[in-house]
């Protein structure tokens, strides 16, 4: 892994829950490792999985870190507390990254719950993320969106930095100009999960202002059907796009 011609890692080891339990290495020495596939659709399905992977993940990953001596040590949610399963090597100094690609109480509620109800598991879901970012020395996650929740929740703003999913500019590279001189369309495409906590509303909204400068913009939205769908139909016709 590089950047520019600067090495950032000599061994990258990757360890994640898949469909198989192969081992694969690279030629750059990245493994990627398969250990447990998640099947669960109910919430007590979550809690007991995620129990099963927390520590299957912990005894490997002190395995790992005995021979290797990693230096920093990125944890993925979900679930936040993952980033426990590497306190021991926090303790003899390595840096923690907690990677909040997906907040796990608006997670939540968008597939379980009601908007605006609490309950015990709520409760706890924003308490295990609490005290999981205070235990990362520093905190990814994938939007602006995410980043505010998480400082209204008590997370020092300076401590968040914000990766978005997006491609590769000096891969794709694509000219406005072009599409205006030749006609065309410019299209914005969401590929994902279709959901409050992802701001698609203010993608919506944001269209009458670029449409100003790109003439033949449109959005499409592309995700699997939500309870969500009706109200971004109802603010697309408030909107005129």
């Amino acid at each position: 892994m590089r950047k520019g011609s600067h090495p950032l890692a000599h061994r990258l080891t990757c360890y994640a829950c898949g469909r198989n339990n192969k081992a694969r290495m690279s030629r750059t020495g990245c493994g990627l490792r398969q250990p447990h596939q998640t099947r669960a659709e109910k919430p007590w399905n979550y809690v007991f999985e995620y129990g099963v992977s927390f520590l299957l993940f912990t005894i490997r990953l002190l395995a790992l870190f005995a021979r290797n001596r990693y230096q920093i040590i990125h944890v993925h949610n979900m679930p936040d507390f993952l980033i426990f399963t590497a306190l021991v090597p926090k303790l003899f100094g390595a840096k923690l990254i907690l990677d909040i690609h997906d907040p796990m109480p608006e997670f939540y509620l968008s597939k379980y719950a009601e908007p605006h109800r609490e309950g015990c598991l709520l409760r706890f879901l924003r308490w295990q993320e609490k005290v999981s970012c205070q235990l990362a020395d520093e905190i990814i996650t994938a939007n602006a969106n995410f980043k505010e929740n998480l400082i209204k929740r008590g997370i020092p703003a300076g401590k968040i930095t914000v990766v978005m999913n997006v491609p590769n500019p000096n891969i794709f590279k694509r000219d406005v100009r072009t599409y205006e001189k030749q006609g065309k369309r410019f299209t914005l495409l969401y590929p994902g999960t279709v959901a409050p906590r992802y701001g698609l509303e203010m993608a919506i909204r944001a269209l009458p202002e670029l449409a100003k400068k790109i003439p033949h913009i449109r959005l499409v939205i592309a995700g699997g059907r939500r309870r969500q769908d009706e109200n971004l139909k109802t603010l697309v016709q408030q909107v005129g796009v």
